[in-house]
């Protein structure tokens, strides 16, 4: 199985792909954003089992 963030950006990748790329962004824009928000959900899955 492959790593949470990784299957994370995998989903919101292909989730924004579409609207990256019609607001003139490349495939590196997408990786960027797809990380970054990637990123954002794991840090609130975190916060959201320590504060449990």
């Amino acid at each position: 199985m492959n790593h949470p963030l990784l299957t994370s950006t995998d989903v919101i990748r292909h989730a924004i792909a579409e609207q990256v790329r019609a607001l003139g962004g490349n495939e590196d824009d997408i990786d960027n954003i797809a990380f970054a928000a990637s990123y954002a959900v794991m840090c609130w899955g975190c916060a959201a089992t320590e504060s449990s």
